[in-house]
């Protein structure tokens, strides 16, 4: 079978073409509407200057004939004025529309619900792998204003099938959308015609060859196994010393019912999807391990009872690992509020070093009750008790790998009043080590300047002679100035550790890449990956399993992460290759759920810690944490 992939990209049938622009020397002032600041060869191309450009005529400017490789991003813009050019002259304003983004995108609207649009959306693109322009292409749904995740909206967003259950044929559909659109639409827009060129486009998606990493493997207790569930069972977790387990719930009175239930399932009594916490864990749940805090209702009021309630039973289990389970909340309770009880509880445990659990009303009543779902419950409160289920096997040793993100909280007219950020420490088998605050403040240059201050800080207290490589994962999102100051730092760190190697992975889960396989399902291969660049990857967290050909009933369907490398040294493929196993496999190292592999933790659990200072600085808590729960992966 052919292993190609085709990446959502229809590639122009010339890269190479010259285009009229008109500019004049950039003065640094401000810059004229419907013009853009570039980069550009001088008249002699002898030298690089900066230049203000229009693409059309303008008093003062020069025309300049520029070639498509003088600028990429100015050629990326250009294409995408003379693409909407040809789509105002060949559409009604009803079936397409233009973003706003700095290289907009065009979407074309295929068909209208009361839900929203559906749309496929085109793109400029270089790919420099194979020196390329085009478009990138994608199907997407977009929701009107005041809709919420609906079963509808979910079907038409292609996640759940026509029968409302997860669509298997997720690529496939995508796939006929796109399809259907370059057979019917695109010899509509193509060629584009300009009075000095014509650019057609290729009628297929660009063929790739991907290369292929290896399956994630899991570490247990006594043996190694594929698959995180099996391996429990079979291997018992890496690690369950944690000493006397101690369960406090706190549920209204009137959940007394969900809260025994819960019990119930947690000991292995109801559901035979779980044996329960002792024989899937080795850790007691007797009836002499827990203790409950109840509370007529969650009104202020009631909620403000709890935390000497807590102080007791901590006083009364003075040697006790304890560990918090809130039962019973509708899951949208706060945003019905101005208040939360369940960031109320979280505060009120955490100050005091203590994780907590939380199920909702609608996981302990939905028609299986929790039977799909109290395996998960279960792993998370044996991690929040500080037992080590699992690790995978690296392919980097002696390397620490540090997650960062950031949240800047904004007012209602969008102005930000307060920047947090954070890091996490793993080593390259997905164990976590702590958490430590980067940045805190209302005042940007404040927080900028702890942000490498601490940076500095945690880089030097957690490196030794012992470790050989550094890697710093980033989200997408994080700031150009933070991506400065976390490059700034590390140039500062190298002076006293020269041995090591240093490296900045940003990784993107959520990006505009897509790509299809040749099988059935169009579903490529898990661990395939893309190059897109010199440094820039696009990878298959999941996909179909290596040596199968058809999508198992448990598979899970996700897109593809782009990974793109932002600092560090000169690497050969085999050594990239194992930046991006270890990228991989710290997926599989997830915590919060046995089918939970989509996102590195580097990257996902950091972003979780700036959801939860956003949310904590919303309903007028602090997020502090005391110093048993750092070591404890309380935020999952």
């Amino acid at each position: 079978m052919n292993n190609n992939i085709l990446l959502s990209f229809l590639e122009l049938s010339d890269s190479e073409f010259e285009f009229p622009i008109y500019r004049k020397a950039s003065d640094n002032n401000s810059k004229l509407d419907g013009m853009y600041r570039y980069k550009l060869p001088t008249s002699t191309r002898a030298d690089r200057d900066i230049y203000d450009v229009s693409f059309s005529e303008i008093d003062e400017a020069t025309m300049f004939i520029a070639k498509s490789t003088d600028n990429i991003n100015m050629t990326k813009k250009w294409l995408m004025s003379v693409l909407t050019e040809k789509a105002i002259a060949t559409f009604s304003e009803s079936e397409f529309y233009v973003g706003n983004h700095f290289v907009p995108n065009i979407s074309f609207v295929i068909s209208s619900y009361k839900e929203g649009q559906c749309l496929i959306q085109l793109e400029p693109y270089y790919l420099e792998i194979n020196n390329s322009f085009g478009f990138l292409v994608d199907y997407k749904f977009k929701p009107f204003h005041g809709y919420e995740k609906t079963r509808q909206e979910k079907i038409l967003s292609l996640s759940l099938s026509s029968d409302g259950s997860k669509n298997k044929n997720y690529y496939s559909d995508k796939m006929r959308y796109l399809n259907n659109f370059i057979d019917n639409i695109v010899p509509q827009l193509f060629p584009l015609k300009t009075s000095e060129l014509t650019l057609d486009i290729n009628r297929t998606l660009l063929e790739l060859s991907p290369f292929q990493l290896n399956e994630k493997t899991y570490m247990f207790q006594n043996g190694e196994s594929k698959i995180q569930f099996q391996g429990i069972k079979e291997y018992k977790p890496l690690n369950n010393n944690i000493g006397l387990p101690h369960y406090v719930f706190v549920f209204e009175k009137s959940k007394i019912n969900i809260s025994r239930q819960l019990v119930k399932a947690l000991r292995g009594q109801l559901y035979p999807t779980f044996s329960g916490m002792e024989n899937m864990f080795g850790v007691d749940f007797s009836n002499d391990k827990i203790s409950s805090i109840v509370v007529e209702d969650y009104s202020i009021d009631n909620l403000k009872t709890i935390p000497a309630q807590l102080d007791a039973i901590i006083k009364k289990n003075p040697d006790s690992n304890i560990v918090g389970i809130f039962a019973g909340i509708e899951k949208d309770f706060d945003t019905r509020r101005d208040y939360s009880p369940y960031y109320t509880v979280k505060s009120c445990f955490l100050e005091r070093g203590l994780a907590v659990q939380a199920i909702t009303i609608e996981q302990a009543l939905k028609r299986d009750g929790l039977k799909w779902s109290i395996s998960g419950i279960a792993l998370q409160l044996f991690v929040k008790l500080g037992g080590i289920p699992w690790t995978v096997k690296p392919q980097n040793q002696n390397c620490l790998i540090f997650g960062v993100s950031s949240a800047h909280i904004k007012d209602e007219k969008s102005n930000t009043t307060k920047y947090f950020a954070y890091s996490l420490c793993f080593d390259s088998s997905g164990l976590y080590k702590r958490l430590n605050v980067l940045g805190q403040s209302t005042d940007k240059n404040s927080y900028i300047k702890q942000l490498s201050n601490e940076i500095k800080n945690h880089l030097r207290n957690d490196l030794d002679n012992s470790i050989e490589k550094c890697v710093i994962h980033v989200p997408y999102k994080l700031k150009q100035d933070e991506m400065k100051c976390i490059k700034e730092s590390i140039e500062s760190v190298k002076q006293d550790h020269q041995n090591i190697i240093f490296s900045v992975v940003k990784i993107n889960v959520i990006n505009k890449f897509f790509g299809y396989s040749h099988y059935n399902s169009n579903i490529p291969l898990a661990g395939s990956c893309l190059q897109l660049g010199k440094r820039e990857y696009l990878v298959w967290f999941e996909g179909l399993q290596q040596g199968k050909t058809q999508v198992v009933s448990a598979q899970n369907i996700s897109n593809p992460v782009h990974i793109q490398f932002m600092y560090g040294p000169e690497m050969t493929e085999e050594e990239i290759k194992t930046y991006l196993q270890d990228i991989i496999n710290l997926s599989g190292a997830n915590w919060r759920g046995f089918n939970a592999k989509h996102e590195p933790v580097s990257t996902l659990y950091p972003e979780l810690i700036a959801k939860f200072a956003g949310k904590f600085d919303q309903y007028g808590l602090n997020l502090e944490i005391g110093d048993s729960a750092i070591e404890k992966v309380w935020f999952i």
